[in-house]
């Protein structure tokens, strides 16, 4: 688990994030458009490139400037590191893992 996520440790899973130039505007528009999916999943989105998480980016080995997506679970362990912008293929891992199984069938 990362230092700087314990706070969020089994409450949230996180997607760390680093941005080409190119891909700002599109994680935008993707990420609004999936703001449902999102809260579904207790998801936060937090920027790499922000200073204030350098030590996770670090920690992390992002390449800043460049696209790359890291899922967190609620564990605080790295489940996923993707090169591209694919919130969906997030999603459906997400749904895969047992803990979220049990919060699907908890809200049937």
């Amino acid at each position: 688990m990362f230092e700087s996520l314990k706070d969020h440790r089994w409450k949230h899973r996180i997607i760390a994030y680093t941005l080409s130039d190119k891909d700002i505007i599109l994680f935008k528009q993707v990420s609004a458009k999936h703001a449902l999916a999102i809260k579904e999943r207790d998801l936060i989105l937090i920027s790499l490139s922000d200073e204030s998480q350098k030590a996770l980016a670090e920690n992390l080995h992002a390449n800043i400037g460049k696209t790359e997506l890291f899922l967190i679970g609620k564990d605080g362990g790295l489940k996923e590191r993707i090169d591209r912008l694919d919130l969906v293929y997030l999603f459906n891992l997400i749904d895969q893992m047992p803990m979220r199984q049990g919060e699907m069938r908890r809200a049937d």
